[in-house]
Order: C-alpha cells, then structure tokens, then sequence
C-alpha cells in the first residue's frame, strides 16, 4: 500500500493545476514537492520520519543498518518485541507483507536513499571530513605531479635541446645553402651492415652540426674521411664507435 497523506497532497495538487493532462505532469509535480532538495528539508511528513529516525534516544547505526537491509529487499522477519522494527513501523518507512517488512512506497525509497543512510550513520561527519581530505590530498596531489612534470619537461627540453650529444647516421650527405645535411637516415643495425655511413654529430638537438664522420660498420673512421674533410673541414679527431 502507499501512504495516505502523500496520496492526498499529490492528488490535490495535480487536481489544482490544469496544466497536468499527462503523466509526465504529475512527475514533474512529484519532483517539486517531495524530491527537489527544498522539498526534502521542509516538507512535513518527510521531516516527521526523519525525527522519529534520527531522535536522539535512538541507536542510530543499529536502526539505519536494519532499514538499509529493508531497502536492499533482504527478508527480515516481522517482530513486534524489536524495537529497531516498531520504530521503522511506526516512522511510515516500512509495512509488513505476509509477515515480512517492505518498503511502503517509491516516494521514501527514493528520499531516504543510500546516500541519506550513509550521511545520517554516526561519525558520518567524521567520514566526511575524511573522504574530503583525501579529495583535497588527491587534488593537491595532481596539481603538484603537474608542476613537476612541467619543471622536469623544461629541463629535459633545454638539455635535451642544447647541451647533450645527438649522434645520427646516414646514407650519404649533401650542402644545402651552405649546410651540411644528411640524406638516407640510418638505424645503428643499418650501419653495421654497411661499408661506410655518415655520422653527424650535434650537441645539442638545435644546435649547430658540430661534426660529420665518415665511420665503418664496426664505428671505426673510414678511408673516405678525407672525403669528409674536403667539404666539411678537418672535423674526424674523434675515434668514437658505435654506442
């Protein structure tokens, strides 16, 4: 069954308001009157059954947890000498069917729903403060991960960019505009495979070629260096291999 009062107000309202011709009218009513945040603080039987639940002589985690249990549709027994039971009873929440206990409407079942349950449990301002903390910690978190990330990006770009060793190799080599440039870029298993490759040396990503070798497959300088020279200029000192 549902509840005589709530049947009552719903219907002379909706009787009232010539604007209902369908259902969706009379849903519309019913968010108004008894699920809107407003309606929930102030509406007078719904704050009658939130008194009787939360009244201070109440074992309040004891009887939230038996209608919680209720509302989860488990198959608790009807006991009159339960005062957790009488008290659910009495409040409206619940009715007894074929000697188990039942949500009464859709109406409470949606009001008083896990997240009101979970508010209204003791220390739930504890949790609460809590759960917030660990939001901010979490957000803080992020924010400091961020910047980091940012710093450390900086840094990498600026090393990266013009301070560490890029070492590349190709194919062969040409001068555009007065800038040696290679042509065919090359894996490191390429260039082992090969007689001779070019090694461009830079220090720094958008720093000047600082160097160009001709190398062997085993890294070691090639014959045709000198051919090298004659382009670039003497630049083929370093005896480096292939890292």
């Amino acid at each position: 069954k549902g509840h005589p009062y709530l049947t009552q107000k719903l219907c002379q309202i909706v009787a009232t308001d010539k604007s209902v011709t369908r259902a969706a009218g009379v849903d519309r009513i019913c968010e108004g009157i008894f699920f809107s945040s407003r309606a929930r603080e102030t509406e007078n039987n719904l704050q009658h059954v939130r008194t009787l639940l939360l009244a201070k002589d109440k074992d309040h985690a004891a009887l939230l947890d038996l209608y919680r249990q209720v509302r989860a549709r488990k198959r608790i027994r009807d006991d009159d000498t339960n005062v957790l039971i009488n008290t659910l009873r009495l409040s409206g929440l619940i009715r007894v069917l074929e000697n188990y206990l039942w949500m009464r409407n859709r109406i409470y079942f949606r009001v008083f729903d896990r997240a009101w349950i979970e508010a209204n449990m003791p220390n739930a301002e504890k949790r609460r403060q809590k759960a917030a903390f660990k939001r901010g910690f979490r957000r803080a978190s992020a924010v400091a991960a961020v910047i980091i990330a940012l710093i450390g990006g900086g840094f990498y770009w600026v090393l990266d960019g013009y301070y560490w060793k890029h070492v590349r190799y190709y194919n062969t080599y040409a001068k555009r505009l007065g800038i040696m440039e290679g042509v065919g870029e090359l894996t490191r298993q390429q260039v082992r495979s090969r007689t001779v490759s070019y090694k461009f040396i830079r220090e720094g990503r958008y720093n000047p070629l600082q160097k160009v070798q001709a190398v062997k497959g085993s890294g070691e300088l090639a014959a045709s260096q000198s051919t090298v020279k004659s382009i670039f200029g003497d630049q083929s000192k370093d005896k480096s291999t292939l890292g």
